[in-house]
């Protein structure tokens, strides 16, 4: 019984550290012991980020859990960002790989 009260509190203090460590703003990524249950951006961007800044680029679509498209971005540094699906910046992008993904699978 005392383990089990002492992972609990452990869970507990890591959720508690998580939460007053996490920051919401423009275009960040909200990120709460829930996730998974929402929709993963609080706010979203459509300022242009240059791809050199960027690592990844993450596409989840409408769901269960979301009743909206998310784009995010993880910048260089770890910081991830939302993006809005709509910015015209982000489809040319989008086009652009999907054209090299298209000419990659040709060429197989």
């Amino acid at each position: 019984m005392d383990r089990t009260r002492g992972v609990t509190s452990a869970v507990l203090m890591l959720a508690l550290l998580f939460l007053s460590q996490a920051r919401l703003g423009s275009g960040q990524v909200f990120e709460g012991i829930y996730a998974g249950q929402r929709c993963r951006c609080h706010k979203r961007t459509s300022a242009f980020i240059h791809p050199k800044m960027y690592t990844r680029l993450e596409i989840f679509p409408k769901g269960i859990s979301c009743q909206r498209e998310e784009v995010i971005i993880t910048l260089l540094s770890g910081k991830m960002v939302c993006v809005e699906p709509d910015a015209k910046w982000l489809k040319t992008i989008l086009g652009y790989l999907d054209r090299k993904k298209k000419r990659h699978e040709r060429s197989k």
